[in-house]
């Protein structure tokens, strides 16, 4: 395996473990931080904190 493929795969294994951080924190409503504190809730049901994780998007791509 080449250089550039195993870091390739570093990348992709870091931005998918980003992501399942962040679910889990949204789903577990940690308000320590600030876009879980700004976009998840107690309130919300299980399946709109886990939508939070696309909130912010509004368009940008």
């Amino acid at each position: 395996m080449v250089l550039s493929e195993k870091l390739e795969l570093a990348g992709g294994l870091g931005i998918v473990l980003a992501i399942i951080l962040l679910v889990y924190h949204l789903l577990g409503v940690d308000t320590q931080f600030s876009y879980v504190f700004q976009h998840s809730s107690t309130d919300l049901a299980l399946k709109f904190r886990f939508s939070a994780l696309w909130q912010v998007r509004k368009g940008h791509f």
